[in-house]
C-alpha cells in the first residue's frame, strides 16, 4: 500500500511539473503580445 502511495505521489509531481511548464510557456506567449490570438 505504501508503494502505491509513493507511485501516486511521483505521478502527481510529474503532472504538476509539466502543467507548470506549459503555463510558463503560455504566460510568456501572452506577455509577448498575444501572438496566438485569443487562445
Amino acid at each position: 500500500m505504501k508503494n502505491l502511495m509513493n507511485n501516486m505521489r511521483n505521478v502527481w509531481s510529474k503532472v504538476v511539473r509539466s502543467y507548470a511548464a506549459c503555463m510558463r510557456i503560455y504566460g510568456e506567449a501572452l506577455l509577448r503580445g498575444g501572438s496566438y490570438g485569443c487562445a
